[in-house]
């Protein structure tokens, strides 16, 4: 009970800083804030392990003509002990959510890579090995600089500092997403057809950031893990879209029918929860609920551990412990593809060998 009375409060908290985001700000609930702000502090420091968090809170507090800029700079400087907290409570297997505002760089950079990935897919279309060896070179300076930072915590600051434009709070002690998403075009080279990963990368490419911004200005009805209904359908919609139009610019001879029904079965299947306790504002990885999260080595206070304020990451923070699933990237992607795969005969069962050429 005092766990989940803890998560409340938590989320209540992450409730009030979604509010303060260059999409969704307005200055007139700037007051309206600040209030339910104080309010929550207060009950913050009745909660033992909570009142770090609220010393936090009110050591950053902005006044009550703050500026915008102003307010978004105590929510970066709020992070910190938030992410700790928020990892102290899923050590007991108690999920919340990380803070993610938006970022306008982190979005640029994720549509770059899905088409540096796009052409690295057409370059090498009919050389299964040559893009084979492509994503492992990518995969491979990924987990090269994660174990490497690991190791270090010099190293782990400099990456931070490198890409402090566009890495995420909670990223400087668990593996960063753009490694999970590197392993995940390894396994498509090995298991799919150059036109399914190119369906793949393009409706995760184009879709997340996206269903971002959608969700976080417009979303007013919410779904799981966070989620919003018209995020998600934001997601489906231009997912749909670029993958379909991507079909159709490099394999016209696929007849228009079958390329829409691949690309928007793709997209509502990446969409789709890849597991039921997937925590999609972390660090883009599963965990199943039939086993305990992964313990990190932090405090029981909302306090940041050593470990966190140094860049050092963990020991476990590769998912050894816990038994974390590789990621929600690779799980979407698997998942996505295997319901195209199972569906492609009962669809285009009548269709031309056009069809078929999908495989």
């Amino acid at each position: 009970m005092e766990s989940q009375a803890d998560r409340a409060l938590v989320l209540e908290l992450h409730a009030v800083l979604s509010e303060i985001d260059p999409v969704r700000w307005r200055d007139d609930a700037a007051a309206a804030l600040r209030g339910r702000l104080v309010e929550l502090n207060q009950r913050l420091r009745q909660r033992e392990r909570l009142a770090a968090l609220a010393g936090t809170l009110e050591q950053q507090l902005p006044a009550d003509d703050a500026t915008r800029t102003r307010w978004l700079k105590f929510k970066s400087a709020l992070q910190p002990a938030y992410e700790s907290m928020a990892t102290t409570l899923r050590a007991e297997s108690i999920h919340v959510p990380s803070l993610r505002p938006t970022n306008w760089a982190r979005s640029v950079f994720h549509v770059a890579g899905a088409l540096v990935s796009i052409g690295l897919i057409r370059l090498f279309d009919g050389q299964p090995w040559m893009l084979f060896g492509a994503a492992m070179l990518y995969a491979g300076t990924f987990w090269t600089l994660e174990v490497l930072r690991r190791k270090s915590a010099t190293m782990n600051q400099a990456l931070l500092k490198f890409f402090k434009h566009i890495v995420h709070t909670h990223e400087s002690v668990r593996v960063n997403s753009s490694t999970w998403y590197a392993t995940a075009l390894v396994l498509l080279t090995l298991t799919h057809s150059p036109k399914l990963c190119l369906v793949a990368v393009a409706v995760l490419g184009v879709g997340d950031p996206v269903a971002a911004f959608i969700g976080r200005r417009f979303g007013r009805i919410k779904l799981i893990h966070g989620r919003s209904l018209e995020g998600s359908l934001a997601f489906w919609v231009s997912g749909s879209a670029f993958a379909f139009a991507l079909l159709r610019l490099f394999h016209p001879e696929l007849a228009l029918g079958p390329a829409l029904a691949v690309a928007a079965a793709a997209a509502a299947a990446a969409r789709s929860p890849s597991c039921s306790a997937c925590a999609s504002t972390t660090t883009s990885r599963c965990r199943s609920p039939r086993r305990p999260a992964p313990r990190w080595p932090c405090s029981r206070s909302a306090e940041p551990s050593p470990d966190f304020r140094a860049g050092q990451l963990p020991d476990d923070s590769m998912g050894r412990a816990g038994g974390s699933a590789p990621g929600c990237s690779s799980g979407v992607y698997s998942r996505g593809l295997r319901l195209m795969r199972k569906t492609r005969k009962a669809q285009f069962s009548g269709a031309s060998g056009q069809a078929q050429d999908v495989k």
